[in-house]
């Protein structure tokens, strides 16, 4: 893999490290405010991040490359509303769908088959993911803040 490639998958390493930390974040949100069947979700959310972050650093090492984690920056610790919460899970759903897009263009581009295939179960995972922020966050709004207690029913449906 070149070093392009290579700058892009520890980048990714650190993201998902960094989406591993919302989640986290988020989890204790919701854990704070008695939402248990949320505050599980995030946290089974917050350990996928970290076997995401897991399987590119493998990969990495795998294609004979240097893993070199990020700096990783501190996450959102504070929310306003419910809606907040579930509002950055899916906004980072998104941005890591891009950048994990990007990497894939990369490869392609410098005719990286390995690299190509290999983000071919992240393409997958990412539609699952957004799919699954995207309906949490129409439910929430759908049910309203003060009505936020009726999401752990539809929660406890998803197990």
């Amino acid at each position: 893999m070149n070093q392009e490639i290579l700058n892009a998958l520890n980048a990714q390493i650190g993201h998902e490290y960094g989406n591993y930390m919302l989640y986290e974040q988020a989890s204790a949100y919701c854990d704070d405010r008695g939402l248990d069947g949320s505050a599980k979700l995030f946290r089974k959310q917050a350990d996928g991040e970290l076997e995401h972050a897991r399987k590119f650093t493998d990969y990495v090492r795998d294609a004979r490359g240097k893993v070199a984690i990020p700096t990783i920056k501190a996450q959102k610790s504070e929310f306003a509303t419910g809606e907040e919460v579930f509002l950055a899970a899916f906004e980072r759903e998104q941005e890591t769908t891009k950048m994990i897009y990007a990497i894939r263009d990369l490869a392609w581009k410098a005719g990286d088959h390995a690299t190509f295939e290999m983000l071919a179960w992240f393409v997958t995972e990412q539609v699952e993911e957004e799919n699954l922020t995207d309906k949490l966050l129409s439910v929430v709004r759908g049910f309203g803040e003060k009505n936020l207690f009726l999401i752990e029913a539809y929660i406890s449906h998803l197990a």
